[in-house]
C-alpha cells in the first residue's frame, strides 16, 4: 500500500500501464500460439496450412508488442517509477559480488522481514491504523526489493561462472 504522492500516483500509473501492456501482450502471444498449433496439427495430419491467414503477420505483431512492453519496463525502471528487482543487471564480472557477503546480506534482510511482520499489530480493537498500516507495507516492500536485488545479484555472479558461498560448499552429513 503506498500513499498517495505525486511520485506514488506516476508509479501506481506506470505499474498499471505496465501490466495492461502486459496482458495485451500475453494475449497476442496466445493467439499466436494458437495459431502455430492449428499449422502443427495440419502439419501433422499431412495436409498444408491454410496461407490466407498469414502467422507471419502475427508473428511481427508478437514482436512488436515485446520491444514495445520491453522498451516501456526500461523507461519506467530507470525513472524510478517501478522496481528493477527481475531488470537484467548490467554487465559485470562475478568478482564484483562477494558471495559470502550477499548470502549474509540475504538472511539477514529475511530476518528483518520477519521481524516487520512480527513487530505489526492493528488497533486494540482489532482495527487497522491506515497510517501505520501504509509505512508497515511501505517498509516491507523496501525490504522485499532489497532482498530480491541482493539474491538477483548473488544469481548474476553464480550465472557468470562466480564462486559459490563458502557456507555452500561445507559438507554436511
Amino acid at each position: 500500500m503506498t500513499s498517495n504522492t505525486p511520485e506514488n500516483l506516476d508509479t501506481d500509473h506506470t505499474t498499471e500501464a505496465l501490466h495492461q501492456q502486459q496482458y495485451e501482450t500475453a494475449d497476442r502471444a496466445a493467439d499466436l500460439a494458437r495459431r502455430l498449433g492449428a499449422m502443427a496439427a495440419t502439419l501433422r495430419e499431412g495436409d498444408f496450412p491454410d496461407t490466407s491467414e498469414p502467422v507471419e503477420f502475427a508473428a511481427r505483431e508478437m514482436d512488436s508488442a515485446l520491444t514495445e512492453l520491453t522498451d516501456l519496463r526500461t523507461d519506467a525502471a530507470d525513472a524510478g517509477l517501478i522496481p528493477t528487482i527481475d531488470a537484467r543487471l548490467g554487465p559485470g564480472t562475478p568478482a564484483a559480488v562477494d558471495p559470502d557477503q550477499a548470502l549474509a546480506q540475504f538472511r539477514d534482510l529475511q530476518y528483518r522481514i520477519r521481524d516487520e511482520h512480527n513487530t505489526y499489530t492493528t488497533r486494540p480493537d482489532g482495527t487497522e491504523d491506515p497510517g501505520v498500516c501504509v509505512a508497515h507495507h511501505d517498509r516491507l516492500e523496501a525490504l522485499y526489493a532489497e532482498a530480491a536485488d541482493t539474491m538477483a545479484a548473488l544469481d548474476a555472479h553464480l550465472s557468470t561462472g562466480g564462486r559459490l558461498p563458502a557456507m555452500w560448499c561445507a559438507a554436511h552429513p
